[in-house]
């Protein structure tokens, strides 16, 4: 697994290259700041169009750790949406 071990207050992670943090104790993955549908944000409040693959991109990447990882638990810090409207 290509990742960067540390330890924080004695308990030993993993800097995932995809930017989420690994604890194999817990066999936990943490992500955050997914901001899923922001081409969609940015198109419904000023009309510019961007590529719409940053969500499958990272829903891609997502799926990567997982794989690599197989967590028990998966932790989703915050900021998973853009926006309310890009949940719908």
């Amino acid at each position: 697994m290509n990742a960067l071990p540390f330890t924080l207050a004695g308990e030993p992670l993993l800097a995932l290259p995809c930017g989420a943090l690994f604890q194999p104790g817990e066999r936990l993955l943490c992500v955050s700041d997914l901001h899923l549908g922001k081409s969609d944000r940015i198109a419904r409040r000023s009309g510019a169009m961007l590529p719409p693959y940053e969500t499958r991109a990272t829903l891609d990447r997502l799926s990567a750790a997982v794989d690599q990882t197989n967590p028990r638990i998966i932790l989703c810090l915050g900021d998973s949406f853009d926006d309310l409207a890009a949940a719908d």
